[in-house]
């Protein structure tokens, strides 16, 4: 396991840990690479009963990570192999769904892009009162976290995310809106989260894997899976549309931080390309 994630345990809970808080926990390849093979782990060890994903530093995480030469050569990516990146991204968070075991996230600070997607494929989702959940703050996907958001907060509220570059909502409004369970004091998260997941780890296991299949079951026969799985080929569509090349070529010549401003001040809104 590599040094940015940490796999460890405590009593009968099992932990996947971020340990990036330089970068705000933004996933690095062997990161995903380190939390698939952690999580296999876990499963397999009779003593773990729950498994607690969480981070260090102030941010659960910021999603992918948007550095490196990877994201350069993003643009020239055909449909076809943009739609499999998205889709092995989206698997590999419907292995938390898919765990026997339950797994309660414990997000602090920034939890943006796909890391919102993790913390909701989780079974139960614990908040620090400093957290802020948050969508892309460019407009350039067509579906990746909403559809997935639309199950927990709502089809309006997931629209308004959706269509707002840069939406955000708080750790009590992620409370209310059914995203996640608790709110912590940002100091107690993680031993609250360890209590939760002890209070868990007092059911066997067996009967915690037949309820959690039970639970999935209803929700993948209302059509879960389907729809968040349709989340990568929309992405991967939407990323070769005008508006979103056009916001890209923008980002290559202003760079990120002002395009982001740019976007958000509607600057550029008039410059858009007709769509059809």
């Amino acid at each position: 396991m590599t040094e940015l994630l940490e796999v460890f345990t405590r009593d009968r809970v099992g932990y996947l840990r971020f340990n990036r808080p330089d970068k705000l926990n933004a996933l690095a390849p062997e990161m995903l690479e380190g939390f698939t093979a952690g999580l296999t782990a876990h499963e397999a060890d009779p003593d773990v009963r729950v498994v607690v994903v969480c981070s260090t530093g102030r941010a659960f995480s910021t999603g992918g990570d948007m550095s490196g030469p990877g994201r350069a050569a993003s643009a020239q990516r055909s449909s076809f192999t943009d739609w499999q990146r998205q889709r092995a991204s989206l698997e590999r968070w419907l292995r938390i769904w898919d765990s026997p075991k339950p797994v309660v996230a414990a997000v602090q600070g920034y939890c943006l892009g796909t890391a919102t997607v993790m913390a909701v494929m989780c079974d139960l989702t614990v908040v620090a009162d400093d957290a802020v959940i948050g969508w892309p703050q460019l407009p350039v996907g067509g579906g990746l976290l909403s559809p997935v958001a639309s199950w927990f907060v709502g089809p309006k509220k997931a629209r308004e995310l959706s269509y707002i570059a840069g939406s955000r909502f708080s750790a009590q409004e992620a409370v209310e809106l059914g995203w996640a369970n608790h709110v912590y004091p940002a100091g107690e998260l993680h031993e609250r989260a360890h209590e939760l997941a002890m209070r868990i780890a007092n059911t066997p296991s067996d009967v915690l894997a037949l309820k959690k299949y039970a639970l999935n079951r209803t929700m993948n026969l209302q059509g879960f899976r389907d729809a968040v799985l349709s989340g990568a080929e929309f992405s991967a569509v939407s990323h070769q549309a005008p508006g979103a090349e056009f916001i890209a070529a923008r980002r290559t010549e202003l760079g990120m931080k002002e395009t982001i401003v740019a976007v958000q001040q509607g600057r550029l809104a008039g410059d858009y390309p007709p769509a059809g």
